[in-house]
């Protein structure tokens, strides 16, 4: 059947859709991301985190310094057993950083924790040093006043014109003190040389610290 212009006029005429077009890839917009070469440039770049010391480095520094900044550290007392440098004397109480206590002082026996079984030990120690000192001291007392009040009088051959055939040695003293009654080490007797000559002496004797009394030693013909 033959359409007529009219009736085709008459009719809507269908628009035609829109033809789109996706965007390929090459048209989107370049993103670069960064790569693991990069990111390692930029972490090198970047200032360093302050690192934490070690806990070795944290005792070299100083026993009783405080701790680094940002650090932490625990502390112990100790009592000194001996002289230690640029730390303290012996029987002082010192508090130092629990490493340096456990790791040495108190394996070189240099200090003890200020409490505790080794602590008391410790105290025992020294109460029975400071009483034996004290018994030493009061028979040195006695026997230095022995000593400056004895006169000891020993004979030597005597040749032609005075002359001594032999000597008064430290040893030869020491042995006279001791049929006195007195014992003394002969190494603590302060004669420089033996007595080559006639005449009266006075001898020191170091019998304790501090007490350096003097025997008489009068050298005279033997008969």
């Amino acid at each position: 059947m033959r359409t007529s212009p009219a009736s085709a006029a008459s009719c809507p005429a269908r628009s035609a859709a829109p033809h789109v077009v996706s965007p390929t890839p090459s048209a989107w917009p370049a993103t670069r991301l960064p790569d693991r070469a990069s990111s390692l440039d930029s972490a090198a770049g970047s200032p360093a985190r302050a690192q934490r010391p070690g806990r070795a480095e944290e005792l070299v520094r100083s026993p009783a310094a405080p701790p680094a900044q940002g650090g932490t550290r625990s502390n112990v007392k100790v009592i000194l057993t001996k002289d230690v440098d640029k730390l303290g004397k012996s029987g002082e109480m010192k508090t130092v950083a629990d490493g340096f206590a456990t790791n040495f002082l108190i394996p070189r026996r240099l200090a003890v924790p200020a409490a505790g079984g080794a602590y008391r030990a410790w105290q025992h120690d020294i109460a029975s040093r400071e009483e034996k000192r004290q018994r030493e001291r009061a028979d040195s007392e006695i026997a230095a006043t022995r000593i400056s009040s004895t006169t000891l009088t020993m004979g030597v051959k005597v040749g032609e014109g005075g002359k001594l055939y032999g000597s008064i040695t430290a040893k030869e003293i020491a042995e006279a003190l001791a049929r006195r009654g007195i014992a003394v080490d002969r190494h603590k007797i302060e004669l420089e040389e033996p007595l080559k000559s006639l005449g009266t002496y006075k001898v020191a004797i170091k019998v304790f610290s501090g007490m350096t009394p003097e025997v008489t030693v009068v050298v005279e013909p033997k008969g």
